[in-house]
């Protein structure tokens, strides 16, 4: 695995009310009064000196019209276009100048929430970790179709590196693995992994998968990937309906039902680079 950056939730206080991070629960005001958490989500990471909005759930909690007070730490990052209450959703729009791990609060009364958004420079690589969301034994087949939504901008992948001996348990490895890219629209790439009796660990990564900038491109941007349906067998990415115990060259049917996957089953998690600088892991 590559490393990653971990970054704490800052604690922000506001007058006698002091905001716990989304999702963190059980606090309380000065008061006393236990602190209601408020989902709030936003894109991250974000280029410096570009703007993303933040946007705070309040359903079934406040009525439309409602103004809420939004503030960010560090001081540096800029708030604008601040929303009230609107459809349950409250928004305003963040900034920053310069790196740096922005975190965006939002109170009411004893509603509180907040999110943490890093900002960073363009990146010039990113390397996209594959994985799935569960253990399935006795894996044959994994195709992987890898969309970044930037298209050319971030191109010219590498052919993924898989490393069984780090990332799963493999009973057998038959042969070499299979790569075959398929550009389509210069944006979607596919990939077809071929191992007999793998067994994949969940949230372990099968494979990386490295995305480098285009040198020439002018448009700034950081690219997004995800999983895409094949278009010959939409319901079906990989199966395990073979195996081949006991080192056997010849694979043979695996006697249970086989599993098929679909998008849902993979978690992708990526990592921007600048040189060999770590910038945000999405």
């Amino acid at each position: 695995m590559k490393s990653k950056s971990y970054v704490s939730l800052a604690l922000v206080a506001a007058s006698t009310l002091v905001i716990s991070a989304c999702g963190g629960g059980g606090g309380s005001s000065g008061g006393g009064t236990p602190i209601i958490p408020v989902t709030v989500s936003a894109n991250s990471p974000v280029l410096v000196n570009y703007s993303t909005t933040v946007s705070a759930d309040f359903s079934g909690k406040l009525t439309d019209g409602t103004k809420v007070t939004f503030s960010a730490s560090p001081a540096t990052a800029a708030l604008t276009a601040q929303t009230p209450v609107t459809g349950g959703i409250a928004s305003v729009r963040v900034k920053s100048p310069v790196q740096s791990n922005v975190t965006v609060s939002v109170s009411s009364g004893a509603y509180a929430g907040s999110k943490l958004i890093q900002f960073i420079p363009q990146p010039d690589k990113a390397v996209v970790h594959v994985a799935l969301n569960r253990n399935i034994s006795n894996l044959a087949t994994l195709s992987v179709i890898v969309k970044g939504d930037l298209g050319s901008i971030f191109t010219s992948p590498t052919y993924p590196v898989a490393s069984p001996a780090t990332s799963y348990a493999a009973s057998v490895i038959e042969g070499t693995n299979s790569f075959f890219l398929s550009p389509i629209g210069l944006d979607v790439y596919n990939w077809l992994l071929l191992k007999l009796g793998i067994n994949a660990v969940s949230a372990k990564p099968l494979m990386d998968v490295t995305f480098a900038r285009d040198p020439s491109a002018t448009t700034a941007g950081i690219p997004v990937f995800s999983v895409e349906a094949s278009l010959s067998n939409p319901e079906r990415l990989s199966f395990n309906r073979y195996s081949s115990p006991n080192f056997l060259p010849t694979p043979v049917p695996n006697p249970l039902p086989a599993v098929n996957l679909a998008t849902t089953d993979y978690v992708l998690t990526t990592d921007y680079y600048l040189g060999a600088n770590l910038l945000a892991t999405k």
